[in-house]
């Protein structure tokens, strides 16, 4: 596993090449590289199954990436995308795609028609999505496949639920109502989900009150001050 962040980077290190064939689970975050080449070396990586770009200033998903076919998951989360990466349907074993606090705002129904069986779930809480392809499939989101938390879409439909409108509103998007907190309300933060919570990876959006700053629940009791555990136990450190 390789795990680097917070630096500022010609490329990737040259000592990394050594695990080429070994290595399985790729973690870039708060990484900024400067050479022309950007991250087109991590072509070289042909085993990965885990790889996370998270935070690099990436307008565009790099396309050697898509030679990644053996991922499983892909975190492309806190980046700059624009519009949706529909080029992501190539990788046929991909279970987990994370496009959290992106800058996407809609979604092309070719994607929804054609959501990948192997996709077991596709976040993308946090951008500033408006709606959803109208013929988007109801169970994809009543099933929690497609995850929509924090976005405008969400706000919108409160709003009409509060204003008594969800019959002005087009037929998938009231039956969206109809589960509005399971589909909108986060989990303990936007774009903290259970997953990340006590995982020992030091996460943002966990670092709050309701998310027990990045503790189990069961940890932060315990501890009887509120704790963290960014770095594999709980400090005591509270984040002013």
């Amino acid at each position: 596993m390789l795990y680097f962040q917070d630096q500022v980077v010609p490329r990737l290190p040259n000592i990394l090449d050594r695990n080429v064939n070994k290595l399985r689970y790729m973690f870039l975050r708060n990484i900024t590289i400067t050479g022309d080449e950007g991250v087109t070396a991590m072509s070289v990586y042909k085993n990965l199954t885990m790889l996370s770009l998270t935070n690099m200033s990436l307008t565009v998903v790099p396309l050697n990436v898509l030679d990644q076919v053996g991922l499983t998951q892909l975190e492309f989360s806190y980046n700059r995308l624009v519009s949706f990466p529909d080029q992501l349907l190539a990788l046929q074993n991909l279970q987990t795609l994370s496009l959290e606090f992106n800058l996407i705002s809609s979604i092309p129904s070719a994607f929804v028609r054609q959501f990948p069986s192997s996709l077991k779930t596709i976040y993308l809480d946090g951008n500033p999505l408006l709606a959803l392809p109208l013929d988007t499939d109801f169970a994809l989101i009543q099933s929690q496949r497609l995850r929509i938390r924090g976005t405008p879409m969400c706000d919108r439909l409160y709003a009409a639920a509060r204003k008594y409108q969800v019959a002005t509103l087009p037929p998938l998007e009231q039956q969206i109502v109809g589960i509005l907190d399971d589909v909108c309300s986060p989990d303990c933060s936007v774009g903290c989900h259970a997953r990340f919570v006590g995982n020992t990876v030091c996460e943002s959006v966990c670092l709050v009150p309701s998310c027990n700053f990045d503790t189990k629940e069961d940890e932060f009791v315990a501890s009887g001050t509120s704790g963290s555990d960014c770095f594999g136990l709980t400090t005591g450190w509270e984040p002013s």
